[in-house]
């Protein structure tokens, strides 16, 4: 069983990650984001029926894994078993020999890719995986990641790009549900996994066939998995509604009328078919913003990404790897490339 966690980005995945953490038998290492990373590089590598071609994108891949923020301590990627172990040719190839090569060396059965970025993968690792994949989603509250993502280092800042990056996350999660049926596709509610941790831990391991027993339910009082949660409480004598257990709320406190109404009339219609109650953009009242607004909003994100950018202590060495390939390479998209110069 492959396990794909999906989402949008600062939706609590934290804390999902420290409860999948308590199932036995189940490996959940920090993702080093292959996905993400490497798929706009891969055209770039040509045919990858030839030998040559695949094992250099088997190295630069086994590399960005070596270079994550957060390393698989004791695991050596052995360039030659990976390539091998590859069922097709292709980066999904690639990436699926390192899972099992990192659960095989934990003893573990089945893997779960943390990575929320994989929803922007799914029609391509449904089509490689089939049935052997299940997918977790994991949804929160727009209001509250676009108050988290706003203080990142990475991603969009300005509410309306943050919204509009939101709304389609949630609109391709729920459209491949449809499709991939419930038998293998669980959503998780951050906000209901917050208030109550063994709710959903006994909901996950129905989903995934696991008994829910008494060692994994006592688990659950682990330092890890109650470091995972967020305690905040609301300013004295403010006027909005309190911030709840698990920081559930915080953007009543920490975001203006003015970004919610902003948020609210960008992704109103997701913030209504996920159960959430709009505060400041009702149904029909939606704001409808001009081009010229939109330009002013697109200014003001680039400068506060450039400001995030620039507060970041050391460049990512993923970046600086990704960066050395494309510039070895031909057919690699200035878009990608501009993105590599803001990463790095």
């Amino acid at each position: 069983m492959d396990i794909f966690l999906i989402g949008a980005e600062r939706s609590g995945s934290q804390l999902l990650t420290s409860l999948l953490k308590q199932i036995p038998g189940l490996a959940v290492p920090d993702s080093p984001n292959i996905l993400r990373w490497m798929t706009p590089l891969v055209p770039s590598y040509g045919d990858l029926g030839s030998d040559q071609q695949f094992l250099a994108l088997v190295e630069d891949t086994c590399r960005l894994v070596e270079l994550s923020p957060s390393p698989w301590s004791g695991l050596n990627l052995d360039r030659k078993e990976i390539a091998e172990r590859a069922q097709s040719r292709s980066l999904l190839g690639v990436f699926e020999a390192i899972y099992d090569t990192m659960a095989q060396k934990q003893k573990a059965r089945d893997w779960c890719c943390t990575s929320l970025a994989n929803v922007q993968f799914l029609p391509a690792i449904e089509a490689h995986f089939g049935s052997k994949a299940k997918y977790i989603f994991l949804y929160r509250d727009g209001r509250d990641v676009a108050v988290a993502q706003r203080k990142a280092p990475e991603g969009e800042k300005h509410f309306y790009h943050i919204a509009r990056e939101w709304g389609q996350i949630q609109r391709l999660a729920r459209t491949m549900e449809k499709v991939i049926g419930a038998e293998r596709f669980m959503s998780v509610r951050y906000e209901y996994m917050a208030r109550d941790t063994e709710q959903t831990m006994s909901e996950i391991c129905n989903f995934m066939g696991v008994e829910f027993s008494d060692r994994i339910r006592y688990s659950l009082k682990s330092e890890e998995v109650l470091g995972a949660m967020e305690s905040s409480e609301s300013k004295a004598g403010d006027r909005k509604t309190p911030i709840l257990k698990g920081g559930v709320g915080k953007f009543r406190v920490e975001a203006s009328d003015k970004d919610i109404e902003i948020f609210e009339s960008v992704a109103g219609d997701v913030l209504d078919q996920l159960g959430y109650v709009r505060g400041v953009a009702p149904k029909g009242k939606e704001k409808f913003y001009r081009e010229d607004q939109v330009r002013m909003f697109d200014l003001e994100n680039d400068q506060l990404k450039r400001q995030a950018a620039a507060s970041l202590a050391e460049p990512s060495r993923q970046a600086g790897l990704v960066s050395t390939i494309a510039s070895r390479q031909k057919h690699v998209s200035d878009e990608w490339l501009s993105r590599l110069e803001k990463s790095g």
